[in-house]
């Protein structure tokens, strides 16, 4: 694998990275996109460990991208996307009272055994107030294959929170449940 690599693309620039075919004969061992310009990809891409686009556009030129887990933190993403291992929350989750949504212009499949990991989230590490409701995270253009599941010992899942897909858009929620009193 290459290492991992992160790029800065100031506002109203555009970025182009091809690697020389570097890229196209290995595997990056993560990729974060920063800065509000475009980063275009010309090459097929596999990220083993973290996906983060926290500002701006990856445009992945027609190619399809296959990430070990997609770190929400918003940005936006032209392509589609696979997430074989899971779904984390990146420091830049969070703004102005709400969480950043991640907006693709494409497919989002997450694989068998996907996992969210909303801990962190819900631990008090972000200033997100852990609200009753839904929260968008994730918004396609192409739909949704699979939904990453939360582990059943995870204290977010124990806390009440879950996943769901409605209309090409992953929502994290959290509801409050209904308790009977017998007299």
């Amino acid at each position: 694998d290459l290492p991992a690599l992160t790029f800065l693309v100031p506002a109203a620039t555009n970025q182009a990275f091809s690697s020389d075919g570097a890229a196209a004969r290995g595997t990056l061992a993560g990729l974060r996109k920063l800065g509000d310009g475009m980063l275009s990809y010309a090459v097929p891409l596999a990220v083993t460990g973290v996906l983060e686009v926290a500002e701006g556009v990856l445009d992945l030129n027609g190619k399809s991208l296959s990430a070990g887990t997609l770190a929400m933190a918003g940005g936006a993403v032209k392509g589609d996307i696979r997430v074989t291992q899971g779904m984390a929350f990146a420091s830049g989750a969070y703004a102005n009272g709400a969480l950043k949504v991640l907006s693709v212009d494409g497919a989002v499949d997450f694989g068998e055994g996907a996992v969210l990991d909303l801990d962190e989230l819900v631990s008090g590490a972000y200033p997100f107030s852990p609200r009753y409701g839904d929260h968008l995270v994730l918004q396609t253009t192409g739909g949704i294959t699979g939904v990453p599941v939360l582990d059943r010992d995870s204290a977010a899942y124990q806390a009440g929170w879950r996943c769901g897909v409605k209309d090409g858009s992953l929502y994290v929620m959290r509801h409050a449940g209904t308790s009977l009193i017998f007299r």
